[in-house]
């Protein structure tokens, strides 16, 4: 506001004013004039003006703190010649002093207590001087000329300011906001000052402040970002938006960017793994492919191509370990070592249980173990083949598993072993039985001989308990162990002991 306008707008208030006064006064000479006739108004406005003189003398002394009560000084002295009772005329001019009195001071208090904050708060001072001192003259005028004319305009420049005080400060911080988002560096920093100037705790304009510090730093990193993005590289994009977002976290734009590039790479690298994974698969490198595979399943654990994958690797998986158990198999035959073979056999089985060659191959293998086991056996109790019932037994056993038999030499000569233990458990020998004539002889399990001096039976290989019985005598057992081939045999059989 120029210093002409203030001139104008002072005159205005002080003409209203000054109006006022003359009204009041005018007033309070009528009612003298009716009263006292007009030498006593003369005496009246005398004291009226020195009345107000000492008013003013005491709100100086109010403002400026100095303790002394205004209204001693403000009370109507007394004459010091003459003591003279006040007559009601003069009475009722000084209550009207006292109301316009109690104004100025309510208008004082209200210009302190509401405008001067809102002044101080605005900073007004720093951001317009020329209407900082203004307000600062109105209010030493009012205070001169104990006039609430002052304060009004006062409050008007002050509701003025304020709101020039908001726009300013609105303008400034759009400003910088735009600035800011445009990438203009200096701009923002001259509107962002501008703004803290009018608010030097605004918390935006502080925030913003700091972005714009570091924006060349951020702008450099977003150049090397959409270049990796042009060149897609979306790792070395990443780290350059991390870095952005490390320096400054409010660029929501940055985070959205980043969530999908992370998600553009980590399928990128799922698609990856699973091409390794059939490259492996069909080079029959299932170790690489079972290895790509536990990469993925960290990607993306519940993908339907990584369980097709899976599937198909694990089936790969079984076709290798039944091919090596089959050739394991087979070198065990090689080498006539069929235990291993039934294992390796059985084990291929395993995993394909509907393989007609594992499982005729197993059960080849299973029966040349259980054959050869069988015939170790029987040959170590060979003895048994004495009975006619077992060696007919191990005789069909011998006719039943001799297809078997070829397959393994080991099975194959012990076969032979023992078909040719059962030939001669089966070849009977001459055993001549010799006797008093008197004895009666039998062989038990294997027939009568009776009462001879001189007799030739045959009998199989084996223990035979020859029993001799005679009147009067007791009975003799005489147990004879007849080997296979062995030359003709003679025992003799006599009961001699008496009863």
């Amino acid at each position: 506001m120029s210093s002409g306008v203030l001139q104008k707008k002072l005159a205005g208030v002080q003409s209203r004013q000054s109006r006022k006064r003359k009204r009041i006064l005018g007033y309070s000479a009528l009612a003298i004039l009716v009263a006292l006739l007009s030498g006593v108004f003369a005496y009246l406005v005398v004291q009226l003006d020195s009345a107000r003189t000492k008013l003013q003398v005491a709100e100086e002394l109010h403002l400026q703190g100095s303790g002394i009560d205004a209204s001693n000084i403000a009370a109507t002295p007394q004459s010091k010649t003459t003591e003279v009772t006040q007559p009601a005329e003069n009475v009722a001019a000084s209550a009207d002093i006292q109301v316009v009195r109690a104004q100025f001071m309510q208008q004082l208090a209200q210009y302190e207590s509401e405008i001067e904050p809102k002044i101080n708060e605005i900073q007004l001072n720093n951001w317009d001087d020329e209407k900082y001192a203004e307000l600062k003259q109105l209010k030493a005028r009012a205070l001169e000329h104990f006039s609430n004319g002052e304060y009004s305009l006062a409050r008007e420049m002050a509701a003025e300011a304020s709101a020039e005080y908001v726009s300013r400060l609105a303008t400034a911080k759009r400003e910088a906001n735009e600035a800011f988002e445009n990438n203009r560096v200096p701009e923002a920093g001259k509107a962002i000052q501008q703004a803290l100037r009018l608010s030097p705790a605004d918390s935006e304009m502080l925030a913003l402040q700091k972005r714009v510090g570091v924006l060349s730093q951020v702008l450099d990193l977003l150049r090397q970002a959409e270049v990796a993005q042009n060149e897609n590289r979306p790792e070395k994009e990443i780290v350059a938006l991390q870095k952005v977002l490390s320096i400054d976290r409010s660029r929501g734009q940055i985070k959205s960017r980043l969530q999908k590039l992370r998600a553009q790479l980590k399928q990128q690298q799922f698609s990856s793994v699973l091409s390794k994974v059939q490259s492996a698969l069909d080079a029959g490198n299932l170790a690489d492919a079972k290895k790509q595979i536990a990469v993925a399943k960290t990607i993306f654990p519940a993908s339907k191509a990584l369980g097709s994958l899976q599937n198909r690797l694990q089936q790969a998986q079984v076709e290798r370990e039944f091919a090596e158990q089959m050739s394991l198999g087979e070198q065990a035959v090689q080498r006539d070592d069929w235990q291993v073979a039934a294992k390796s056999f059985g084990r291929a089985r395993q995993l394909k249980p509907n393989n007609k060659t594992a499982i005729e191959n197993y059960n080849s293998a299973q029966q040349v173990v259980n054959s050869t086991q069988q015939i170790g056996l029987m040959l170590v109790q060979e003895q048994r083949l004495g009975d006619k019932n077992i060696v007919n037994s191990v005789a069909a056993y011998l006719r039943e598993v001799e297809p078997v038999a070829g397959l393994s030499p080991k099975l194959q000569k012990i076969h032979a072993e023992l078909a040719r233990k059962v030939d001669l458990y089966k070849t009977e020998v001459d055993v001549v039985v010799v006797s008093d004539n008197a004895t009666y002889i039998i062989v038990r399990g294997e027939g009568q001989v009776g009462k001879t001096s001189r007799r030739t039976i045959r009998l199989r290989p084996g223990k035979r308990v020859f029993e001799g019985s005679c009147a009067g005598y007791k009975s003799k057992l005489v147990t004879l162990d007849i080997k296979p081939g062995m030359p003709p045999l003679e025992i003799t059989i006599v009961c001699d002991e008496k009863i």
